[in-house]
């Protein structure tokens, strides 16, 4: 009769995380020109993700005591570090020309360009417990002292090092845009036309090795924007507007290596085959400013996404299909479609000068649909 394994796992985390940000910009208007004027702006932030001592342990019951789990090398017990910086560098310039037209109240036209740079390393270096030949786990206690622990007929601390240990990383984003604003009467009208490259490169590498694995992802997207606003009274207004963005993955998700969330207790993979989600977004939304200060409205929103990113549980098999596995493992897929949509009601009213009073309240109907895997997800949200 089969006998049913007992584990016990623990998993200890140190983390330490800062961010910097230094930012420089500027106005400079033009009379002669009908007040025109140029914005421009630089930034660069650095974010640092440390973690110097990552444990994770796991032991069997074996009578009345439990001993390490050191046969599965660091799906058992792991002594991870890892250090990881980021950095961010953001350009922009925008020129506003207001134009004077007989038959519209007010027009400006805008063209900009926008480029993002970000530069990530991450290295981390793994080590697990594993036996000495001849040695026993019945014998071996974790617990004791380094002379105790690491002795011939016991353990020793054994590095791993795999090709998706670690990786360089890096995303450019150059952008180029176009807006035109128009009022007329009760009427505002936006339109708005950008254009954007990405490329992201990451490098999967093991350390002290010179082989290294790319993958990469390059996208051209043409994406418009239109929103019109018509004014009820001086008070009351009607917004609506639609437009098109795109979710691309994040940096080390598009990679191939693997990292662990000792907070979650979860593994994580990257997929080299991830595309950019590209997204539909509608919105309606009618506001009542009936005082300086409060506010009542009501609105609906719908996204349409094509490519969605999901987090799923499993792993990839080479030609890219996701496979069952052993661990608690999760990966990510571009899914087939999703739909989101929702309604949000908000308040605000002032009871004194020092006191207001408000609320709000969203429903929201969610819908993600996988054809190649047969499988459809939805859910409702009250918040």
């Amino acid at each position: 009769e089969d006998q049913e394994e007992v584990f016990r796992r623990t998993e200890l985390g140190w983390s330490e995380r800062s961010v910097t940000n230094h930012q420089l910009s500027g106005e400079h208007k033009f009379k002669s020109l009908n007040n025109a004027k140029i914005n421009w702006s630089y930034s660069q932030s650095k974010a640092l993700l440390y973690e110097p001592d990552n444990k994770m342990y796991t032991y069997i019951k074996n009578g009345d005591s439990y001993r390490p789990e050191t046969e599965n090398g660091s799906a058992g017990n792991l002594v991870s570090w890892n250090n990881m910086p980021d950095y961010l560098f953001n350009t922009s310039l925008d020129y506003t020309q207001p134009i004077d037209l007989d038959f519209l109240d007010k027009t400006t036209v805008s063209v900009g360009i926008n480029n993002l740079n970000r530069e990530r390393d991450f290295v981390s270096r793994n080590f697990y417990f594993k036996f000495a030949p001849g040695g026993s786990s019945n014998l071996l206690d974790l617990n004791g002292t380094p002379e105790d622990v690491f002795t011939d007929e016991g353990a020793e601390l054994y590095q791993q090092s795999n090709n998706t240990d670690n990786y360089s990383a890096n995303q450019n984003i150059n952008a180029y845009y176009t807006n035109l604003k128009i009022k007329k009467g009760s009427f505002d009208l936006a339109l708005g036309y950008r254009y954007e490259k990405s490329l992201q490169q990451v490098e999967s590498y093991k350390l002290f090795d010179s082989g290294q694995t790319l993958s990469e992802l390059e996208t051209r997207d043409y994406l418009p924007a239109v929103s019109v606003t018509y004014r009820i009274t001086d008070k009351m207004q009607l917004r609506t507007n639609f437009s098109e963005t795109v979710s691309r993955p994040d940096l080390r998700e598009i990679s191939k290596t693997v990292w662990n969330d000792v907070q979650e207790g979860i593994r994580y993979v990257g997929n080299p085959n991830l595309k950019a989600a590209e997204i539909q977004n509608f919105g309606l939304r009618y506001e009542w400013y009936f005082n300086r200060g409060e506010i009542v409205s009501l609105g609906y929103f719908q996204k349409k996404f094509k490519r969605p990113i999901e987090e799923i549980y499993g792993s990839l098999s080479d030609d890219g299909r996701i496979v069952g596995t052993t661990q608690r493992q999760y990966t990510f897929f571009n899914i087939d479609e999703a739909n989101n949509q929702g309604l949000e009601f908000e308040f605000r009213k002032k009871i004194t000068n020092n006191l207001t009073f408000g609320g709000n309240y969203s429903w929201i109907s969610s819908e993600a649909v996988s054809y190649t895997h047969l499988r459809a997800h939805e859910t409702d949200s009250y918040l």
